[in-house]
């Protein structure tokens, strides 16, 4: 029979349990993020002993140059949404000036704005409320902050050992789960980067090659090569949507790629692209994309796109 110590101790044992088990939970949700449904079922890539710890040569080349002299940069502003309703957009920011958090909970109607708790180099929402941002803090310091209600609280900064992001103060860096900082694109600047999970990412480079990662960023291998190419969303390897600035469109093009092959581009036109401010977002039901002011959503992978909301404070 157990005498009233007894009784206290199990309690703090059952509570220091719960806390480490919550404590657990959160890492596991920075390093394994579930990947999104993709907009339309499309086939999956298989991953073998050739698209892993390996190098392989890209399935597609270059065939055209990004239209004049328009540069592609590593993105400004952001976006990650979990349905046709629920978008987070991300104003970057830098070291030692914060970035800005919009969340719509109302397919793009109404935004809820909030200041990160430092600059953000990635999003990650899980719902209208509930996401981690990963980011640099004012001495450019990688962390990952955690909220519950779109941005008007944060945790306290967390490693950002465990989770993809890119690295808030070289461009050519990308932090990994468990082990150093590496460069996907060599020499050059990522311009976008997809967390698909502990083992898995995507990254753009700024020559327009897309490079997947499934062995925890040791290798990468070239999967497409998208000319022009400003922004990606993946939900699996191989699978996903480039984002690019291209000659014979006015406005960006969209391309589905699938099976790592790169799909044929559509057009939108009647937007405005501003170097750093595109970006692209896949969900159920829904794509979600930013070109300067204007953000845009289809219920296809490549389109049509209609616009839901300007920039807000834009």
């Amino acid at each position: 029979m157990l005498c009233p110590m007894d009784g206290r101790k199990a309690i703090s044992i059952t509570g220091l349990i719960g806390l480490l088990l919550l404590d657990a939970a959160l890492v596991a949700w920075a390093l394994w993020p579930t990947p999104l449904p993709s907009a339309a079922p499309t086939p999956s890539m298989p991953v073998t002993s050739e698209t892993q710890g390996s190098e392989v040569e890209p399935t597609t080349s270059p065939t055209a140059s990004p239209t004049g002299d328009w540069e592609p940069v590593p993105l400004a502003r952001m976006v990650a949404a979990t349905s046709a309703s629920i978008a987070w957009l991300a104003d970057v920011g830098a070291c030692g000036d914060t970035g800005r958090i919009h969340v719509t909970v109302t397919g793009g109607e109404k935004w809820a704005t909030a200041e990160a708790p430092g600059s953000v180099l990635r999003i990650r929402p899980t719902d209208g409320s509930t996401g981690f941002v990963v980011g640099g803090d004012a001495d450019c310091e990688p962390h990952v902050w955690y909220t519950g209600d779109r941005g008007e609280t944060w945790s306290p900064p967390q490693s950002a050992g465990n989770a993809w992001g890119r690295d808030p103060d070289e461009a050519q860096l990308v932090l990994r789960p468990g082990g150093a900082p590496v460069q996907p694109c060599g020499p050059g600047a990522v311009l976008d980067l997809v967390g698909l999970s502990g083992g898995a990412a995507t990254a753009l480079c700024g020559d327009g090659r897309v490079t997947v990662t499934t062995d925890r960023g040791e290798t990468w291998a070239n999967s497409v090569t998208a000319p022009g190419a400003l922004a990606l969303s993946f939900t699996e390897v191989g699978e996903g949507v480039v984002v690019a600035r291209t000659d014979g469109c006015i406005g960006v093009t969209v391309s589905a790629v699938s099976a790592g092959e790169l799909g044929a581009p559509t057009c939108v036109d009647e937007v405005a692209p501003v170097a750093g401010q595109v970006a692209i977002s896949m969900a159920p039901r829904a794509v979600w994309l930013v070109v300067g002011s204007d953000v845009l959503r289809a219920t296809g992978l490549t389109g049509p796109f209609s616009k839901v909301a300007t920039w807000p404070g834009a």
